[in-house]
C-alpha cells in the first residue's frame, strides 16, 4: 500500500479526526491521534496532512466540488460537505495553527504533545466568538454624478469656444493651445495646464504674442478681462501651488465664467 509505505494517513481518517475536533469531542480526537501514532505514523507527517486537509476544506468552502484537492477524495467528500458549514474564519485560524505546529515539529524531534495542543486549540475555536470589526462610517460630501457631469460638460464647452476663437485668430497659436487643458479660474486669472511632455507648447504660449491672442478671445467671448496662467500638470495632479489653490477654491470641474 502506497500510503503505508509513505507513512501518510488516508483522507477518511483526517475527516473523522477533524470532525471530532470541530465537535469538541477532544477525548475521542486525542485517542484517535494516539492510535495512529502508535501504528507507526510520523507526528510531523500527520500535522502536514492535517494542514492539507484544512486547506482543502477552505477551498471547498470557496469553490465547492470544482476545487482541486490535495488530500480529499470522493470517499471523504460527504464529511467535508458537512464541515463546510462551519465559520470560514475559524477554519482559516485552524489552518494557521496546524501549519505553525508543523513548523515547530521540525525542530522538536517528533513531540506529539505539540500536535495534541494544536487539536485542543482548534477545538476551542468552536466557542470563540468571531469578532467583526466594522469601520466607522465615513461621510463624504460629494456632488451627485449628474451635477459633476454637467459641470464637466460646461467647462469643455467653454474650452472649445476659446480654442475655436483662437483658431480663427491664428492657427499656429491654436496648435499650441489645444494641447493644454482648461483647469478653472480664480479672480481674474484663468489657469491652463500642460502635461510635462508639452514643455515647448507651454513656453511658446507664455510668449507675449500668443498670450495676448488668448486674452483677446476670452474678452470677446465673455466680456471679461482675464490673465492667462500656464502651468504644468504631473500625471493630472497639479503641482503648482497657485493651481492647487484654484482647484481647492472652485473644485476640479468648475469654470467660473458664464456666457
Amino acid at each position: 500500500d502506497v500510503q503505508e509505505v509513505l507513512g501518510i494517513v488516508d483522507d477518511i481518517f483526517l475527516a473523522q479526526l477533524m470532525e471530532r475536533v470541530f465537535a469538541q469531542d477532544t477525548g475521542a480526537a486525542i485517542k484517535m491521534l494516539g492510535e495512529v501514532l502508535n501504528s507507526g505514523k510520523e507526528v510531523q507527517q500527520l500535522a502536514r496532512e492535517a494542514s492539507l486537509y484544512l486547506r482543502d476544506l477552505l477551498l471547498f468552502m470557496v469553490l465547492g466540488r470544482e476545487a482541486e484537492f490535495s488530500v480529499v477524495t470522493g470517499e471523504s467528500l460527504q464529511l467535508i460537505e458537512q464541515q463546510a458549514k462551519a465559520d470560514k474564519q475559524k477554519i482559516f485560524t485552524a489552518l494557521k495553527i496546524m501549519m505553525e505546529t508543523g513548523d515547530k515539529l521540525r525542530f522538536s524531534d517528533g513531540n506529539k504533545y505539540l500536535l495534541e495542543i494544536a487539536l485542543l486549540e482548534i477545538a476551542a475555536l468552536a466557542n470563540a466568538k468571531t469578532e467583526v470589526i466594522k469601520p466607522d462610517p465615513i461621510q463624504v460630501k460629494s456632488e451627485p454624478a449628474a451635477a459633476r457631469q454637467d459641470k464637466t460638460e460646461k467647462r469643455d464647452a467653454v474650452w472649445n469656444r476659446i480654442l475655436q476663437g483662437v483658431k480663427e485668430q491664428k492657427i499656429p497659436t491654436h496648435a499650441l493651445l489645444c494641447q493644454g487643458k482648461l483647469l478653472g479660474t480664480k479672480d481674474n486669472v484663468m489657469f491652463i495646464g500642460f502635461k510635462k511632455g508639452f514643455k515647448f507648447h507651454k513656453e511658446r504660449m507664455e510668449e507675449k504674442g500668443n498670450r495676448e491672442i488668448v486674452e483677446k478671445v476670452v474678452k470677446e467671448l465673455f466680456n471679461k478681462e482675464m490673465q492667462m496662467q500656464f502651468i504644468f500638470l504631473d500625471e493630472d495632479q497639479y503641482n503648482d501651488i497657485v493651481a492647487k489653490k484654484a482647484i481647492e477654491y472652485f473644485g476640479e470641474d468648475i469654470v467660473e465664467m458664464k456666457d
